[in-house]
């Protein structure tokens, strides 16, 4: 089995290592800083769900494996929490309000007051998700390089990687 070497400590590159770690691929994860999840991952929203339903390219037929990678993750990683807490989209004006798609519900006002109490203008209208949820993408790419360790990977932080080259059909930094 070749060894591989995963560039970036994000939340993808954190699941990759984990990924063929757990399957015992020999994973070595570079990260340029100090610390896993200090970049892009760490200013995400980290929304896992389903744009409105009729989104053009929308990755409507993913979501379903989506929320079960979640939910797999959450029973693998104790320290994965999945706040399955729903989401609210809506537009400016009535003409871009979305249709709603498969499991997705246009609610008015006060149920988007009892849903967001915390809104002080609540739109008219909005499309009400009820199985979108969250994470903490920091926690979570955290999680998941400690569960690559847990398994073998090794991680070396302060890597910075700028170029790749194919040598014998290899890859080698440059």
């Amino acid at each position: 089995m070749s060894a591989v070497v995963v560039v970036g400590a994000g939340i993808v590159g954190s699941s990759v290592a984990y990924h063929l770690a757990r399957r015992g691929v020999p994973v070595t994860l570079l990260e340029q800083g100090p610390s896993p999840a200090t970049g892009v991952t760490g200013d995400s929203f980290a929304w896992i769900g389903g744009a409105g339903g009729d989104w053009p390219g929308g990755a409507q037929d993913l979501r379903e494996y989506v929320l079960a990678d979640y939910r797999r993750l959450q029973n693998e990683l104790p320290h994965v929490t999945v706040r399955r807490t729903g989401s609210l989209s809506w537009a400016s004006t009535q003409a871009e309000v979305s249709r709603p798609g498969p499991g997705q519900f246009r609610i008015g006002r006060s149920d988007i007051a009892a849903l967001e109490p915390h809104l002080r203008h609540p739109p008219d209208q909005a499309i009400h998700i009820p199985s979108d949820a969250g994470v903490d993408p920091a926690a979570l790419t955290h999680a998941l390089v400690a569960a690559a360790v847990a398994h073998g990977a090794t991680v070396l932080h302060n890597t910075a990687v700028t170029s790749l080259q194919v040598a014998g059909g290899r890859v080698e930094e440059c």
